[in-house]
């Protein structure tokens, strides 16, 4: 089990360790849930919606770290077919041979 985790990205790991917590959370709820659940108000309000016209105004801006916690390349760089984004410390030079 452990090789398996090493094995794994810390991205994966994070998504791992959050649905293992919510799953934990879900263990707690109610089957019910009424329109005075704070928990369900706030995940409702946190939802985005397609259609929503106040969206930009409202939505936070990005603290410029990633999942795992280390800061984002702010520069251009070119799009790749799996849509990674470079690392922090890229700088912008392509060494690829293709």
């Amino acid at each position: 089990l452990q090789k398996e985790r090493e094995a794994r990205g810390d991205v994966q790991n994070a998504a791992a360790a959050k649905r293992k917590q919510l799953l934990q959370d879900a263990k707690t709820m109610t089957v019910a849930r009424y329109a005075d659940d704070a928990e369900l108000n706030d995940e409702l309000k946190e939802r985005g919606h397609w259609n929503d016209p106040a969206a930009g105004f409202l939505k936070k801006k990005k603290a410029g770290r990633s999942i795992t916690g280390k800061p984002l390349y702010t520069g251009a760089f070119q799009p790749n077919r799996y849509g990674i984004r470079p690392g922090h410390r890229w700088d912008g030079v392509d060494r690829g041979n293709g």
